[in-house]
C-alpha cells in the first residue's frame, strides 16, 4: 500500500476533526430548537409577569391601598413592586404604574428596604440619593456581612454589625441623612440563633444633608435597620457575592433602557393586554417586549374606574439562556468525541498495520513464488529443448524424469499455497477426535527422519498424550514440524518430541535461532537462514500457525539448551 506510515495520532486528529465537525453542527441545530423552545417559555413567562403585575394593582386599589383618584400609593403596594415581579429564569424585568393623565406614579428601581418597628417598611432610592462612592461605602459593608453570615452560626465572642438609617419619610420612601453601622459582641449561641450586645462601636458610611430637596413637613425618624437581602442584585441564596456584581446589575443597559421605556409608555382606557415587541418577535438573539394593561381582580375583571395602567418591560436573550443551560451537553459531547475518536483510531491503526502485514505477505507471497517456479520453470525449458533434439533413448528417459520431477514441486508448491489460504479463510472444518499424540508422533518422526539419516529420535511422553483434534490437519502441523526439525538438525544430532503437562515440543539439536528471528518464522514464505532457501518453500511453519489456530491452540518458538525447540499446548 502506498503513502505515508499512519500512526495512532495520524488517524486520531483526522476522526477527531471529522466528529468534531459533526457535534458541532448537530449540537448547533440542537441549540437553535432549544432557544426556539427557550423564546416561547420566556414570551409566556413575560405574559404570566405582566398578568401577575396587573393583578397585584388590582387587589391592592379594590382593598383601599390605593385610591381611584391617588396619584400616590401605600406602603404594601410599592413592597409588591420593589421586590420585582415574576420574570423567569434569565429574564430582565422592570415595572412601572402610570397615571391617566401620564404621568408615573411608581416605578421599579435600585430600592434599598428599610424595616421600622410594627409599622410597614418604606424604601431609599440609592441612585438618587448616593453617589457611586457612598454606595460603594455602604453596598460594600452590607456585602461583606452577608458573605460571613453564609458560614455559619457566629462563635461566642464573634463581632457583628447592624446597618442603621436616619432620615425623613416621604410617603413610602426615605430621604436618608446618616447611615452608619453599630457593632454588637456575640454573646452567647443556641440552636435557634444567638444572643448580643452591643459594644457601642459606630462606623460613619454616609453622612450629608439631602440636596435639591425641601424636608419641610417631613417625620424625621431615627435608628431604623437596612435589609440586605432587598437590594438589586443580592438575591443569589446561598452563593457569595461581590460589589461588581451589585454594580453589574444595577448598571445593566437592558435594565436602564427598559426602566426608561416604561416610564415613557402610554396609558390605556380599555381592559385588554397589549404588548409591544421590540424588534422581530421571532429572533432568538434578544427578544424585549413592553406590555401594558389595566389592573385587574383575581379573575382578571378589570377594576372599575382605575385611573392606573400597569407596564411591565422585560427583556431576555434565548440563545444565550439555551447556551448556558446546554453547556453541560457541550461538555459531554466533547468526552464522547474524545473517547470515540481515540477508539476508532486505535482500530483503525490496527485495520491499517494488519493490511501492511498482508501486503508484506503478498509481496512475499511474489517474491516466494516467483522464485519457487523459476527453477522449475528453467529446467522444464532446458529439458523441453533437448528433447526437440536427437537424443539417445536413455537421455530422453532421464530428461522426462527431470520434468515430471519439476511439475511435481510445482505442483507441491502450489498446493502448500492454496492449503494454507484455505487455513487462513477458516474453509477448512474441524473434525475433531480423541486422538494420542505419542503415537501419532512415533509413526511421523519415523517417516520423516529414517534410521538412514543418521540422527537419533526419540518420542518423550507423560502419559497424558491424548488430544482432541482434527487428525488430518494436525498431522500436517506436526509433518511442518518435523520436516523443519529434519532439515536443520546436522548429521549425528538429535530431534525429540516431547509431550508434557499438555505441552508438545518439537526439539533438535544445532546452532541456536536469533531472538529477532524466532517470532517471524510463522510468517509465510519467511526462511531464518536466507543461505538454505533451495531447501523449502517457507509454508511449512505458517501451515501449522494456521492449524493451531484454528484448534485454538497457544504455540511458539524458543532457543532450549541444545537447539531450537517449537511447542503447541493442546491440554489445559
Amino acid at each position: 500500500m502506498k503513502g505515508k506510515h499512519k500512526t495512532f495520532w495520524g488517524f486520531f486528529w483526522r476522526v477527531f476533526a471529522g466528529f468534531l465537525a459533526f457535534c458541532v453542527a448537530a449540537m448547533a441545530g440542537f441549540t437553535y430548537l432549544a432557544a426556539q423552545r427557550q423564546r416561547e417559555m420566556d414570551i409566556s413567562s413575560m405574559l404570566i409577569g405582566a398578568n401577575e403585575a396587573a393583578r397585584s394593582v388590582g387587589n391592592a386599589q379594590r382593598s383601599g391601598e390605593i385610591h381611584a383618584d391617588d396619584e400616590r400609593f401605600s406602603d404594601t403596594l410599592q413592597s409588591l413592586l420593589a421586590r420585582k415581579y415574576y420574570a423567569g429564569v434569565d429574564i430582565k424585568a422592570e415595572l412601572a404604574l402610570i397615571h391617566k393623565n401620564g404621568t408615573p406614579v411608581m416605578a421599579t428601581g435600585n430600592y434599598w428596604r428599610v424595616s421600622r418597628s410594627y409599622q410597614n417598611d418604606c424604601f431609599i432610592d440609592l441612585d438618587r440619593w448616593l453617589t457611586e462612592e457612598e454606595q460603594r461605602a455602604v453596598v460594600g459593608f452590607m456585602i461583606d456581612e452577608r458573605n460571613k453570615s453564609l458560614q455559619g452560626m457566629p462563635q461566642v465572642g464573634d463581632i457583628r454589625y447592624d446597618m442603621v438609617i436616619d432620615g425623613w419619610l416621604d410617603d413610602v420612601f426615605m430621604i436618608p441623612r446618616k447611615i452608619y453601622t453599630r457593632a454588637f459582641r456575640v454573646e452567647k449561641v443556641h440552636e435557634t440563633g444567638y444572643s448580643a450586645s452591643g459594644t457601642g462601636e459606630e462606623k460613619v458610611l454616609f453622612d450629608r444633608a439631602p440636596e435639591g430637596v425641601s424636608t419641610e413637613g417631613l417625620t424625621y425618624q431615627e435608628k431604623l435597620f437596612g435589609d440586605s437581602e432587598i437590594l438589586a442584585g443580592l438575591s443569589a441564596g446561598r452563593k457569595k457575592i461581590s460589589y461588581d456584581n451589585y454594580a453589574a446589575r444595577r448598571d445593566d443597559a437592558d435594565r436602564q433602557a427598559l426602566r426608561k421605556k416604561v416610564q415613557e409608555a402610554k396609558p390605556i382606557a380599555k381592559n385588554e393586554m397589549i404588548y409591544q415587541p421590540e424588534g422581530e418577535l421571532e429572533s432568538i438573539w434578544k427578544l424585549q417586549m413592553i406590555y401594558r394593561r389595566l389592573p385587574v381582580d383575581a379573575f382578571g375583571s378589570a377594576v372599575q374606574e382605575s385611573p392606573y395602567t400597569v407596564v411591565y418591560g422585560a427583556v431576555s436573550y434565548p440563545l444565550k439562556t439555551a447556551v448556558k443551560q446546554l453547556a453541560p451537553v457541550y461538555g459531554l459531547c466533547f468526552v464522547m468525541v474524545l473517547v470515540l475518536s481515540a477508539l476508532l483510531a486505535w482500530r483503525l491503526n490496527r485495520v491499517w498495520k494488519k493490511q501492511e502485514k498482508l501486503e508484506q505477505v503478498r509481496r512475499d507471497t511474489t517474491n516466494a513464488l516467483a522464485h519457487e517456479l523459476k527453477t522449475p520453470l528453467a529446467v522444464l525449458s532446458a529439458s523441453a529443448e533437448l528433447l526437440q533434439s536427437d537424443l539417445a533413448a536413455d537421455k530422453r528417459t532421464h530428461y522426462l524424469s527431470v520434468i515430471q520431477e519439476q511439475a511435481a514441486r510445482m505442483d507441491g508448491s502450489v498446493k502448500k499455497m492454496l492449503d494454507l489460504s484455505r487455513l487462513e479463510a477458516g474453509a477448512e472444518q474441524l473434525r475433531r477426535e480423541p486422538l494420542s499424540l505419542a503415537a501419532l508422533a512415533e509413526d511421523m518422526l519415523y517417516a520423516a527422519a529414517p534410521l538412514t539419516e543418521g540422527m537419533e529420535t526419540r518420542v518423550v511422553s507423560d502419559g497424558a498424550d491424548e488430544a482432541l483434534a482434527d487428525r488430518a490437519l494436525l498431522t500436517r502441523a506436526l509433518d511442518s514440524l518435523l520436516g523443519n526439525a529434519v532439515r536443520f538438525t546436522p548429521v549425528g544430532g538429535r530431534i525429540t518430541v516431547r509431550i508434557e503437562n499438555g505441552v508438545c515440543a518439537v526439539e533438535n539439536t544445532g546452532e541456536p535461532i536469533g531472538e529477532d528471528i524466532l517470532p517471524r518464522l510463522w510468517i509465510a514464505y519467511y526462511q531464518g537462514d536466507p543461505a538454505r532457501t533451495d531447501e523449502g518453500t517457507g509454508l511449512g511453519l505458517a501451515i501449522a500457525r494456521a492449524v493451531f489456530e484454528l484448534h485454538g491452540y497457544p504455540f511458539g518458538a524458543e532457543n532450549g539448551a541444545d537447539g531450537p525447540r517449537f511447542w503447541f499446548r493442546f491440554g489445559k
